[in-house]
């Protein structure tokens, strides 16, 4: 196929076997000589297709992202020249006329992929850059504008590994002119006849690129203060004329800039606390921000909340520095005097967290949603934004205004003319307390239940908006209630979950509410009471929640009550979940369906759950065996969203299964599929695998050893880590139990040699580990092991890696499986074995005996007494050998000796120590595999 089109259908096609495909021959293609010059003039074509030169720019990016730092000698290496015709080519392509924002984006990030490695010597780059910005075509200078923020993004990464010379450079070439825009674009937004979308979004990107620069520049210097004074200035104009302009249509425009320019000096403080608190840059912008948060009222339509979201973010930015820098402390201290902060609070209380009208038109449009909306941690919402900042002064400020809150809060409970907004806003500030308050209130503990017995009267409360904040404070309270009122608190969330005169909205707070006990210490005898009831009335909501974050929330709370509780109390109960969740599982399993896959990774999780405290049997393991097929099944396209989950319930059942039932059957044979997928995650796959092996044994490896040891060969080839180990132990245990089948795994053993013996060789303990599968080979069954190393050289090279790598065997039992199979190897020796015999004998009775070197030379010298007629009997030695080894040195012969008698002393079972390891966990199973292991471990080579 031919370049285009492999480009375009590695991205558009519709038939996901043809994107694999051109995804396979894409790959080989593109190294091919002249194929990334092919593709460049397929990016720069005018009249080609916008999608194929986009995607000729991304495919160029990933190629430059993959190969530009490999060293000399691997695949992909690219040349200083090649480079050097990227870099000119895609300077052109800079260059080129583009009228699509989209492909101009692409371009900059391939501009900036480029930058992070040479920057320092790419003097054109920043020449063009220069000259674009002042172009008098805009659409010219947004794209140089473009490629200039993300060039800044791009070595700001580079900077953090070893470019910060060159980055703090370019932020110094480029910071005067890009101040100088920045104001001048500034002042273009600050007349209703320049506002337009061109000057908004270059006065964007001029905010953005300060932003990036000035990270790589002192922040004190003089150039840094003139920035932060013409964004003040610009800030407290732009607010004013929005304000007055509200109806505007070019209010977005002006939005969007207020937006960036706040974004842009929270960044920056952010990153430099203590030097924009020193400089004093941060502080006109800190009273900027309090300024107009006390004067104009938010929630309506005279200002967008994104001026009151990023004003907030500013303040809560400072706020978090404040006990970890006294400079900050100091500055906030100077700028917002106790009395302003005590008002501050007060307006928080009034305006940001009341109830507002909006809530209640969300409340009763959908309620699930609304609860989840309140749940939820989002940064885009102002209310939160407001709560967030409110907690922060909390813990940073409590003596300035947290006796005068508590106080407030009382009289509100008290007075019986409280108005319901008020007692709702004082349920709130003391949910979002609920740490301050109790710290404050801390040596006055009938305090505290006084203040958690008023929230507790409100649940019963007949204002709905009331009733729902009481029982949200329950919640929040968690910490502080005493293990003696937990049974009541209980009682009181699952009865408002079923209380039939409740809302919705109210069900699932309480909902949420009881969560918080299960997750933080759930006291099972306290819940057992009322525990038919907490599952009855979580089944309901369960049964009436149409919204899959609620559905979540029951589930995980039954997940939660499942594992605390354990098998002896939860086991009544598992028949009817198991059905509620067939009945979910059946619903839900539809592709056709566009919720997404959320329920049913709650149903896994579950499931998960329930495996693990009670086990897999009867109708529950059918089901669950059902759930692992269908979730692991790659034809069904909701796989990829399941798999994840689905694997974990199948190791979890696997583990708990006493035979490999006809269900794990049916299941394995999706295993061998998802191992062929690149993208899986191997851990709990292999996990599964050594499970199967180890409960199917020979039976299993007879119908599928050969195609799994190919999948197996395939990993090892392409992946390090844990998943390397799990290999190399599932290599092991069949090699124990299955010596007779042990050839299935030669393939295996010869890609770890060969992985060793590469100039890429792994780390040292993968080296081992590879090591140690070579040597169960050799001693479980030599005659495989022989097909591996089927020349003297490899028996040579084998010997000498085992020598080299005996010192990294921590494992007694490994080392002497090595010392086992070194003995086996010698046989017929060889030159370069007899040169270092002697110091590899000692390696072997250390080994054995695990003793220093002066007792290791007293044993040697016994075992050569007591074994002479052992060694002479030895059918692959004759007295001719012998002979001739005593004739050339002494001290291989003793050697020799040496290991006839360590071998003879490892495998006979009277010796003074048995080398038989340790049972392992898995031969528990059943005596065969103890049986197998026997044979497997004293048994001669």
């Amino acid at each position: 196929m031919m370049l285009r089109e492999l480009l375009v259908g590695r991205n558009n096609s519709e038939n996901r076997e043809t994107r694999v495909r051109c995804e396979e021959s894409w790959d080989a293609a593109i190294k091919q000589p002249g194929a990334l010059e092919t593709v460049f003039q397929i990016a720069g074509a005018e009249g080609e297709d916008m999608v194929a030169r986009m995607h000729s720019v991304i495919s160029i990016r990933n190629f430059v992202e993959e190969n530009w730092k490999l060293r000399v000698g691997l695949e992909g290496h690219m040349s200083s020249e090649r480079k050097e015709a990227v870099k000119e080519a895609s300077l052109h392509l800079l260059n080129s006329h583009h009228q699509d924002d989209a492909l101009m984006r692409q371009i900059a990030v391939l501009i900036a992929k480029i930058s992070r490695y040479e920057i320092a010597s790419w003097p054109n780059l920043l020449g063009s850059i220069s000259q674009g910005v002042s172009h008098e075509n805009p659409i010219t200078r947004v794209k140089f504008f473009t490629t200039l923020h993300y060039l800044l993004y791009g070595c700001l990464a580079a900077s953090r590994i070893g470019s910060r010379a060159a980055f703090e450079g370019l932020c110094a070439s480029i910071t005067p002119g890009c101040n100088a825009l920045s104001e001048q674009y500034n002042n273009a937004m600050l007349s209703t006849d320049t506002i337009t979308n061109l000057n908004a979004k270059l006065c964007c990107l001029c905010h953005k690129i300060m932003q990036r620069a000035l990270r790589g520049t002192d922040i004190t210097s003089p150039m840094a203060c003139a920035y932060f004074t013409n964004t003040v200035a610009f800030l407290d104009k732009a607010v004013e004329l929005r304000v007055v302009s509200s109806a505007s249509d070019k209010s977005s425009l002006l939005d969007s800039v207020i937006k960036k320019a706040m974004k842009s000096v929270s960044t920056l403080f952010f990153h430099k606390p203590i030097e924009m608190a020193q400089s004093g840059a941060i502080s006109p912008v800190l009273k900027l921000c309090f300024q107009k948060l006390l004067t104009i009222p938010p929630f309506t339509d005279k200002l967008d909340n994104t001026f009151f979201l990023q004003s907030l973010s500013v303040i809560e930015q400072v706020i978090a520095s404040l006990s970890s820098s006294p400079t900050v402390a100091d500055m906030f201290l100077a700028v917002v005097p106790d009395a302003d902060l005590v008002r501050f609070v007060r307006v928080l209380l009034e305006s940001y967290l009341n109830l507002h009208q909006y809530e209640v038109e969300a409340w009763e449009a959908d309620p699930e949603s609304y609860v989840f909306d309140q749940e939820a941690e989002d940064d885009l919402n102002v209310k939160q934004k407001a709560s967030s900042v409110f907690c922060g002064l909390a813990d940073e400020k409590p003596d300035v205004f947290i006796p005068d809150l508590a106080a407030l809060i009382e009289q509100t409970f008290t007075n019986p003319n409280s108005s319901p907004k008020d007692i709702e806003t004082a349920l709130h500030v003391m949910g979002l307390g609920c740490y301050a308050f109790p710290s404050y209130m801390s040596s006055e503990e009938p305090r505290q239940m006084q203040w958690l017995n008023a929230a507790a009267s409100m649940c019963a409360h007949t204002n709905n908006y009331i009733k729902r904040r009481a029982i949200w404070v329950i919640g929040q309270w968690v910490y502080t209630v005493p293990p003696n009122m937990y049974q009541a608190i209980y009682k009181l969330l699952i009865d408002s979950q079923c209380n039939p005169s409740n809302d919705k909205v109210i069900k699932l707070t309480a909902l949420n509410a009881m969560k918080e006990y299960v997750a933080h210490d759930l006291d099972a005898d306290a819940l057992m009471p009322v525990l038919n009831q907490f599952f009855g009335s979580t089944f309901q909501i369960l049964r009436q929640c149409s919204h899959d974050e609620m559905k979540d929330n029951c589930l995980a709370n039954i997940g939660l009550v499942i594992t605390c509780l354990g098998a002896e109390r939860f086991s009544p109960f598992a028949p009817s979940l198991v059905e509620l969740l067939q009945v979910y599982w059946t619903t839900e399993m539809d592709p056709t369906k566009k919720n997404g896959t959320k329920v049913l990774e709650q149903v896994i999780a579950c499931l998960a759950k329930l495996v693990q405290v009670v086990g897999s049997v009867g109708e529950v393991h059918d089901f669950v065996c059902c759930v692992i097929k269908q979730s692991t099944d790659v034809s069904n396209p909701m796989y990829l969203d399941l798999v994840d989950n689905a694997n974990e319930l199948w190791l979890y059942t696997i583990l708990n299964a006493k035979e490999l039932t006809p269900g794990l059957a049916a299941c394995f044979a999706h295993m061998l599929p998802l191992l062929d997928k690149s993208f899986m995650s191997y851990e709990h796959l292999l996990n599964i695998l050594h499970q199967y092996i180890l409960i199917g044994g020979l039976n299993l490896l007879q119908q599928h050893g050969i195609a799994i040891f190919d999948r197996l060969v395939q990993i090892v080839q392409g992946m390090e880590g844990d998943v390397v180990f799990t290999v190399c132990k599932i290599a092991e245990d069949v090699i124990i139990m299955c010596p007779d089948s042990a050839q299935t795994a030669c393939p295996l053993v010869s890609s770890m040699l060969q992985c060793i013996y590469s100039p890429n060789r792994p780390r040292p303990r993968v080296q081992v580990a590879f090591m140690c599968v070579v040597c169960r080979l050799v001693v479980g069954n030599k005659t495989a092991a022989l097909q591996v190393l089927s020349s003297p050289e490899a028996i040579i090279s084998c010997l000498d890696l085992i020598v080299d790598l005996e010192d990294h065997v921590s494992c007694p039992d490994k080392r002497k499986i090595c010392a086992m199979a070194f003995s086996s190897l010698l046989v017929p020796p060889h030159a370069q074995v007899l040169e270092r015999m002697d110091s590899v004998a000692t390696m072997v009775v250390e080994a054995v005996t695990g003793e220093e070197d002066e007792f290791a030379e007293t044993f040697k010298t016994s075992v050569i007494e007591s074994r002479t007629s052992h060694f002479n009997t030895q059918t692959s030695h004759s007295l001719e050998r012998e002979h001739a080894l005593l004739n050339k040195d002494p001290v291989v012969h003793v050697s020799m000796r040496s290991w006839y008698g360590m071998q003879q002393y490892i495998i006979e079972p009277g010796s003074l120590r048995s080398s038989r390891p340790s049972t392992p966990s898995w031969a528990m199973r059943s005596t065969q595999l103890s049986s197998t292991e026997s044979r497997a471990t004293t048994g001669s080579p």
